[in-house]
């Protein structure tokens, strides 16, 4: 019975240790930062000749998002951490399971709320404006086709 225990711990232990592997990567990737962001952010906003309106609402949704975010990240780090030192102790199955669940709602709260901001700011635009923004996206994620 111990050796299954330790099976399981170890099957925990390997899950939480990829999951944030992949969470590192996607973070490198541009999941995260902001490392030149800010002046890619402008580029486009002069583009779209927004309104002082619809400039002073773009800016209230990012502002209201990066203090969310923030929250929400500092949460999270602190949720991982916490699993981390639940399993190098003898806490029980139920125990490490139910952090973990906890860590996978707040994941998917932080990226609902990603994605609420993804259409938040087109709401803003006119539909010429929102042609011009999706083209942006287009450009940007186009890779050419090596033959």
């Amino acid at each position: 019975m111990n050796q299954r225990i330790r099976q399981k711990r170890f099957f925990w232990i390997a899950t939480i240790l990829f999951a944030s592997l992949v969470a590192g990567l996607a973070y490198a990737e541009g999941g995260g930062g902001h490392q030149g962001k800010s002046h890619h952010n402008q580029k486009w906003l002069e583009k779209l000749d927004l309104t002082d309106a619809q400039t002073q609402q773009i800016q209230e949704i990012k502002q209201s998002f990066h203090s969310d975010m923030k929250s929400k990240r500092e949460t999270m780090h602190k949720a991982k951490q916490e699993l981390k030192a639940a399993l190098k102790t003898d806490a029980s199955e139920a125990s490490l399971k139910k952090q973990f669940n906890e860590l996978q709602t707040m994941r998917k709260d932080f990226a609902t709320a990603r994605f609420e901001k993804v259409l938040a700011i087109p709401a803003v635009l006119t539909p010429e404006q929102r042609a011009k923004f999706e083209g942006f996206g287009r450009r940007r994620h186009k890779k050419p086709h090596n033959k």
